[in-house]
């Protein structure tokens, strides 16, 4: 398996956001995970078992409903299964 420092994990926000793994040298970019609708706000990544953690803080919100629960976590293997 590689090393964390082998590849950079890289958020793209747009319409359909994307989590990218990059070499560190810029080359050799690979879509992980597309069409994400939400926006991610975090990633994590468990290089012992090989997992990319990436987090949904929720919807924007103003006023009494801010504190709203409403976010939640997601899991993808490594390679973008």
């Amino acid at each position: 398996m590689r090393t964390s420092t082998d590849r950079i994990i890289l958020l793209s926000l747009g319409p359909e956001s994307r989590i990218l793994s990059i070499s560190t040298d810029g080359s050799d970019v690979k879509v992980l995970v597309d069409g994400l609708v939400a926006k991610p706000d975090g990633v994590a990544i468990d290089p012992i078992n090989g997992h990319l953690f990436y987090t949904f803080m929720g919807i924007v919100r103003q006023g009494e409903d801010f504190f709203e629960v409403d976010g939640y976590i997601e899991r993808a293997n490594l390679d973008g299964t």
